[in-house]
Order: structure tokens, then sequence, then C-alpha cells
């Protein structure tokens, strides 16, 4: 007998491993508060990389609806996430169960993943619906409000699709030199003999936005910037021997 204990012991445990496995995500069972969505943005997606973002939702155990034109004090049986409208494409999102529902007083989540292309980068704002199944007191009578009668839409968030540009990761090419930096505008490149055919130079701003283009077609090249807002650029030279990369700051 005990044996038998032992062995359906395991097979619980190996059940719900692969259960876990299956989830996209696992709800936060320490989601703060009665009620609300997190977290409060959604991080940058960067071009040609995996993009995966979690949103954690919790539904009140009740809240106040207008039925028939009065407000009542409904008590939630159900929160259910229905559509995420405004994904880019490739772009897509699963929860943690088949319908992205939760009970009262619960908390569930929600996916996003997809690769942005360079044609995609710009931002996206996305728009949550969640419907709402619930029930309210009439002469103490419970009566059940319809999910397709109560619902609302998060505009929280947005997919913001850029460059790795501006962050502590960029590998900046000890092939160039750019000077002086900080500048005031005009800009000097010195790529030294690293390149002897004509190249691409390109300023891209922190949202990985093209603001200047032209061509090198020496080694050392002259820029004028003075047009440009202050702040921090990546700088950009593109040539068949290779790609060469320089963080710029305007002052």
């Amino acid at each position: 007998m005990k044996n038998f204990t032992n062995i359906l012991f395991m097979f619980v445990l190996i059940t719900a491993a692969k259960i876990s496995q299956a989830q996209p995500c696992m709800p936060d069972t320490a989601f703060p508060g009665t009620q609300g969505i997190l977290p409060a943005e959604l991080e940058k997606t960067i071009v040609n990389e995996p993009y995966t973002a979690i949103i954690q939702y919790k539904a009140p155990a009740d809240t106040n609806a207008t039925v028939a034109g009065s407000m009542v004090k409904v008590t939630v049986d159900s929160l259910r996430i229905t559509e995420v409208i405004g994904l880019p494409a490739n772009f897509s999102y699963a929860c943690h169960n088949a319908n992205c529902m939760v009970l009262g007083g619960k908390v569930g989540c929600a996916k996003i993943t997809g690769t942005a292309t360079p044609a995609q980068v710009g931002t996206y704002p996305l728009k949550v619906v969640v419907k709402l199944r619930g029930r309210f007191p009439l002469f103490g009578i419970p009566i059940q409000i319809p999910e397709s009668l109560q619902y609302d839409t998060n505009t929280r968030y947005a997919i913001v699709i850029g460059y790795n540009t501006g962050l502590k990761s960029l590998q900046v090419s000890s092939a160039m030199v750019v000077y002086p930096n900080p500048s005031n505008g005009h800009v000097q490149i010195t790529l030294g003999s690293a390149i002897k055919e004509e190249g691409i130079i390109e300023v891209r701003d922190l949202s990985g936005r093209s603001v200047y283009r032209a061509k090198m077609e020496y080694y050392d090249t002259a820029l004028n910037l003075s047009h440009l807002p202050k702040g921090l650029y990546l700088l950009e030279v593109n040539a068949k021997q290779g790609n060469y990369r320089s963080r710029l700051r305007l002052d």
C-alpha cells in the first residue's frame, strides 16, 4: 500500500509539472491590492530580438455597475480578456488558461510574444478588452449579469518597437572615433584604414528612428548635426568591411 501511495504521489507531481510547463505564464498569487493590472508599462521591443512580456491582472471581488439606469453593487463571478487590439503583425498573446478567465478576487496572466522587423519600428497602442460576469441582489434574489452586458477596455499599454540604442549593452566599435563627443553638432568621424569603400552613415534617436543619413566616401568625414535636438544618439556606419557604432551626445 505504501508503494502505491508513493507512485500516486509521484504521478501527481509529474502531472502538475507538465501542466505548469504547458501554461504560457503563471499567475502571481502575491499580486498587491484587491484588483488591477501590472506592470505599469511594457518594456521596449528591440528589432530582430524575440520579445516576451507578461501581464498580470486581478479581478475585483465586487464592483459597481449601471444596470437598467441604476448603479448597483455587483458581486463578480468572473473576468475575462476577450481581445487585445493593436498588436503588431507576428505578435500574439496567450493566457494562463484557454479562455483568459479568472474568478472574482483571483489573479490571471497573459503573455505577449513576437519578433519585430525593421519595417515595424514605431509605437503600437493596445486596447485590452475585458468582459465581466456577475450578479446583484434584487429584493433578496440574485440577478445574473450576462458577460456581454458588462465590459471594459484598458488602454494603458503600448508596444514600442525600436533599435538597441542608448543602452548599456550597446557594443561600441573601437575602430571608429567620433569627436568631439559630446558635441555642439559639428562632428568628425574617423575610421582610419578600416573602410576603403563607400559606406552609409546613419544617426538614430533613442526610439530607433533615423534622423540623419548620408554617404561616407572617405575614412574621415565631417558631419553637421546642429539641426538635431540635444540628447543621446546612436551613430552607425555600414560598409562592406563591417558595421561600426558609437554613442553620440549633442549638447
